[in-house]
C-alpha cells in the first residue's frame, strides 16, 4: 500500500514528504505531513519518521477553495464584462509611467475572463484570449489615444481607476459607452496583475 511504498521510497531516495489521513486513539480523522529520512547508524539503516498536525492548513486551504470557486462563479454570472490580466513576471513599480505602459503591454496576458467580456468584443469563446497577450484584444498600434492615456492615469494613480468613462468605435461605424474599474494586484512590491471590470452605458448616453 502507500504507507509502505513511502517507507521504501525513503530507505531508496533518503527522505519521502506526503500527507496523510491519520486516526487518532479516539478514532477520529485529522491530516498529517509525515517526513521519512533515511539515517545510518553503524552498520544499521534506519528511518526516523517526523509527523506534524497540519489539519488547520487543510481546513483553511479547503475553505480558500470554496471562496475561490463562489468568486469565480460570481464573475462568471456578472454582467458586466471583466478579465484579469496577469503580468509575468511582474512590474516593477519604480518604472516611469510610460515604461510601465510599455512593459505592461509586453507581459500581460489574459488569466480570467467571463463570458460578458467576450459578448462585448464580439468574441466567439474564451479559448481565443486565455493565455493570450493583452495585443491580442489591445494592441498598442491601434489603440485609441483615450485608451492609451487611461493606462497612464492608472499608472499614475497607485494602480486604482473607479467609473472612468470610454468609446469603444466599431467598424460599422456604431460606438458603445463604458464606465470602467481597474484595479492592480500588488505582490512583493511588484504589480503582479490587473482586475478591469466594464460597465455598458450606451443606453444612458441616448
Amino acid at each position: 500500500d502507500h504507507a509502505v511504498q513511502n517507507f521504501r521510497k525513503a530507505v531508496m531516495e533518503g527522505e519521502c514528504v506526503f500527507d496523510w489521513y491519520s486516526r487518532k486513539k479516539t478514532g477520529e480523522l485529522f491530516w498529517t505531513r509525515n517526513h521519512h529520512k533515511r539515517i545510518v547508524i553503524g552498520k544499521e539503516t534506519l528511518v526516523l519518521t517526523t509527523v506534524w498536525d497540519i489539519t488547520p492548513e487543510v481546513e483553511i486551504m479547503d475553505k480558500l477553495k470554496v471562496s475561490e470557486n463562489r468568486f469565480k462563479d460570481f464573475v462568471d454570472l456578472a454582467t458586466d464584462g471583466i478579465y484579469y490580466l496577469k503580468i509575468d513576471p511582474p512590474m516593477d513599480l519604480n518604472l516611469s509611467p510610460d515604461e510601465k505602459l510599455k512593459y505592461f503591454f509586453e507581459n500581460a496576458f489574459f488569466s480570467e475572463l467571463n463570458d460578458a467580456l467576450l459578448k462585448i468584443n464580439r468574441i466567439p469563446d474564451k479559448e481565443s484570449l486565455l493565455g493570450q497577450s493583452v495585443k491580442t484584444l489591445y494592441n498598442p498600434d491601434y489603440v485609441p489615444a483615450e485608451l492609451i492615456e487611461m493606462g497612464l492615469n492608472f499608472f499614475r494613480s497607485d494602480y486604482q481607476l473607479s467609473n472612468v468613462e470610454s468609446v469603444y468605435k466599431r467598424n460599422d461605424g456604431t460606438c458603445s459607452y463604458y464606465q470602467n474599474n481597474v484595479t492592480g494586484v500588488i505582490s512583493g512590491n511588484k504589480l503582479a496583475g490587473i482586475w478591469h471590470s466594464m460597465r455598458d452605458v450606451t443606453e444612458l448616453k441616448e
